[in-house]
């Protein structure tokens, strides 16, 4: 029986008795099998560094802590391209990565109720009867009870665990928990700068140019770059970026524009942070400041 915290009650999944991954395919999802075609670009390093902990004789299980939007779930699902291209050492060639969102273990509060608790039994007890199994709990929250239960599954063996988690959580909690430290070997995302941000984005350029049917110039990532940069500071790269790119293209493309332009990053920009529209006239594209202007009125 596995807990559905969208209708709060038990339901069983199949009718076989013990069906094989039952939990982690009713409450997880496959990184490796699942629809993401998309190539993934600019943490090459950091998912080569989860594999060398993933392979490690003590303490193979990994805690990533880093700012949200550094990028923890992408260095992942790196990883997960990695063993389905078969780029990673033979003893990985056959690892399952099974993704387990934190909302699956505590309620959206982060209390974790005797439901709550079966949910993480099963998940631990299913991928513990498979050695090929690694775990991924994306957005581990400081809860004594949870983390509780993964230290003692720790004692099991034959369970692999990749957790992520903030920074301020990484410091408040687990960066001096004794039972973490003796089962988990630490991995620090750290932001990456303008310029190994730039291969991201450039990476999602075909993808966005597929999706949204329009032309996207070079410098124009060197824009999203830029003004990301400048006027969003309090957001992190990659996440910021992408974002602008991705707004600026939405916009252009409601404006009838086969073409983005840094007119459009920068309106992108500019509505972001609340402050006013360039018009199509301006062509100073070094021009960073903003200055406000006639807004389309808000939809109230």
């Amino acid at each position: 029986m596995i807990y559905d915290w969208n209708y709060h009650k038990r339901v069983q999944c199949s009718k076989e008795k013990n069906p094989p991954f039952e939990s982690l395919k009713y409450l997880g999802g496959d990184m490796i099998a699942g629809k993401n075609k998309s190539n993934i670009f600019g943490c090459e390093l950091e998912a080569r560094k989860l594999i060398s902990i993933l392979l490690k004789f003590h303490k193979p299980n990994t805690l990533l802590f880093g700012v949200p939007g550094a990028g923890k779930t992408t260095v992942v699902k790196k990883f997960a391209q990695l063993i389905k291209n078969k780029e990673v050492p033979e003893k990985l060639r056959d690892a399952k990565v099974y993704r387990i969102k934190s909302d699956v273990i505590h309620d959206a509060y982060g209390n974790y109720i005797e439901a709550y608790k079966e949910n993480a039994v099963n998940l631990f007890n299913d991928a513990k009867k498979h050695p090929d199994i690694i775990l991924f709990i994306d957005k581990l929250r400081k809860r004594d009870d949870i983390n509780g239960e993964i230290v003692n599954a720790m004692f099991r063996k034959n369970l692999r665990l990749i957790c992520d988690t903030t920074l301020e959580d990484y410091h408040s909690c687990y960066k001096n928990d004794s039972d973490f430290q003796a089962n988990f070997s630490y991995l620090h995302i750290k932001e990456p700068d303008a310029e190994k941000t730039k291969k991201i984005p450039a990476g999602r350029k075909p993808q966005l140019e597929d999706h949204y049917g329009i032309t996207i110039p070079d410098g124009t990532i060197d824009q999203a770059i830029k003004f990301g940069e400048e006027f969003l500071p309090g957001r992190p790269f990659p996440e910021k970026a992408i974002h602008l790119l991705d707004e600026a293209c939405s916009k252009a493309v409601t404006g009838k524009k086969n073409k983005l332009s840094h007119i459009d990053i920068k309106n992108a920009a500019a509505e972001l942070i609340g402050a006013g529209f360039f018009e199509e006239s301006d062509k100073d594209s070094s021009q960073s400041h903003f200055q406000p202007s006639k807004s389309p009125t808000a939809c109230m």
